[in-house]
């Protein structure tokens, strides 16, 4: 306080105004720092997990198509009918393997990547299975298809849709944590920035009151030294 009240007082209002700004830059820089963590958070939520769980669920419904379409191939006889059936089975499995593809690029968790890994085992195995059984279907031997759709088939491609909810089970959980974890980190930026301003506050109207103070109280000094030495006092002295 001493070095403080040997400053001259445009000194005293600038180290005053700069204490403020310094706060204020500092509050700023803290704020930009944590809203750029919760952007890059909600970031990754919207575009990695929840298109994950999506493209998931995507894999999921044109499997779901293509097993209807499987089973089709045994209770139809046209020609027509077969064809049409053998047409959405080959476009499920094209648009199956545009999402694989996007996955396969997308994906970074290491828990993830493997579980998306095994989909992929479990998936080419039934896959194998299937053109097995357009094989006989084709061939007209429906005592062997129908065996095979039971026994073969139908268990791999369980085994595969396991595989597949493994994989979206746990993006999902990560989808839940992250949105949780973003919703955190919000409010507690919300109570650093309201903490900041509010210490903010408190200095810059402690630094004015200091700064009136040392002005003010070397004035009234002044006086009422100025007043003793008129009174006929000539001894006193201004600190």
């Amino acid at each position: 306080m001493g070095m403080f009240n040997q400053l001259q007082i445009g000194q005293r209002l600038a180290l005053s105004f700069a204490l403020v700004v310094a706060l204020s830059l500092m509050s700023a820089l803290l704020s930009t720092t944590r809203f750029d963590d919760l952007a890059h958070a909600t970031q990754v939520l919207v575009s990695e997990r929840m298109v994950h769980v999506r493209q998931a669920g995507q894999i999921t419904d044109q499997t779901h198509l293509l097993a209807h379409s499987v089973s089709n191939l045994l209770l139809f006889r046209e020609d027509s009918a077969i064809a049409k059936d053998l047409q959405t089975i080959q476009a499920a499995q094209q648009a199956i393997d545009g999402v694989f593809g996007q996955l396969q690029q997308s994906v970074t968790l290491p828990q993830a990547r493997e579980l998306l890994a095994q989909t992929q085992q479990a998936r080419q195995r039934f896959s194998a299975e299937l053109v097995a059984y357009l094989k006989q279907v084709q061939a007209r031997d429906l005592g062997d298809a129908l065996e095979s759709l039971e026994q073969k088939l139908r268990p791999s491609q369980l085994a595969y849709q396991k595989a597949l909810d493994d994989f979206k089970d746990l993006e999902y959980a990560r989808m839940l944590a992250d949105g949780e974890q973003a919703q955190a980190s919000a409010k507690q930026s919300v109570l650093v920035v309201a903490g900041l301003a509010g210490l903010g506050l408190v200095l810059a109207v402690l630094g004015a009151v200091v700064a009136t103070r040392s002005i003010t109280q070397p004035v009234r000094q002044a006086v009422t030294i100025a007043r003793t030495v008129a009174s006929g006092a000539l001894t006193s002295h201004i600190e």
